[in-house]
């Protein structure tokens, strides 16, 4: 009997592929296949290098690509949501936590990923964490002050839960699924769609485990936005065990 996957892998994705362009296409590097942003035209042949290096760490636990796959988290509006909610998907699919997660991304944004979000807010251990990172080539000519200062607002905002990186998530939700808790004011409307949306996240989970992370998903970081969560959260528990 084969055993349930113990190791997540993410894949945090950055665009949405559209097929072949033509007949007798070999390569996926072409723009015209891609949903992309303008300021991505060039930078295809690094989202297949994500999922190349994503393919390879495969063999050792599930792999989860955020936006398109076989097992898909199609829910996250940003780096921190891509993590969290791979998170709960694991836990869904497996009935238990990953004892260790992989996590393939662009290098610019390994401070971010592994410190700000697995560390800080979801406290999950740094030797339970590896990341993968690889950037577009033109990477260097990115202002370095416009990186560094999204990573400021995730060190003083763990959670996302201030008007900047709320206002993002706003933009990217175009199914207006998080309005009420991801983004937006919560009105007797949007706590509806936000509480249900909550539920989604949630599914199947009972008991304590699941009371703690309703808590938890409803946790803004305290007055100042960047209390740490007061309870000890379910994958926290496993890795105490282990010592």
């Amino acid at each position: 009997m084969l055993q349930p996957p113990q190791n997540l892998v993410i894949v945090c994705c950055h665009a949405t592929w559209k097929g072949f362009s033509r007949k007798d296409a070999v390569g996926d590097n072409e723009p015209a296949e891609w949903l992309i942003a303008p300021f991505q035209v060039g930078e295809t042949p690094t989202f297949i290098t994500h999922i190349r290096a994503g393919a390879l760490a495969e063999r050792l636990g599930l792999l989860q690509f955020n936006d398109s796959s076989v097992y898909a988290e199609s829910s996250a509006l940003d780096s921190y949501q891509n993590v969290l909610f791979s998170l709960l998907l694991f836990r869904r699919v497996c009935k238990a936590w990953p004892k260790r997660v992989t996590i393939i991304s662009h290098a610019f944004k390994q401070q971010r990923l592994e410190q700000l979000h697995c560390q800080v807010a979801l406290r999950l251990k740094d030797k339970n964490v590896i990341f993968r990172g690889f950037d577009p080539p033109d990477m260097h000519v990115k202002p370095e002050g416009e990186m560094m200062k999204v990573v400021e607002e995730w060190r003083e905002d763990p959670f996302g839960a201030t008007k900047e990186l709320r206002l993002k998530r706003e933009g990217r939700d175009v199914l207006k699924e998080q309005e009420g808790w991801g983004w937006g004011e919560r009105t007797e409307k949007t706590a509806r769609v936000g509480d249900a949306f909550v539920e989604k996240m949630l599914l199947g989970l009972t008991g304590e485990e699941r009371s703690v992370l309703m808590d938890f998903l409803m946790w803004k970081g305290g007055k100042g936005g960047g209390e740490a969560f007061p309870a000890k959260l379910p994958w926290e528990r496993g890795e105490d065990s282990e010592g």
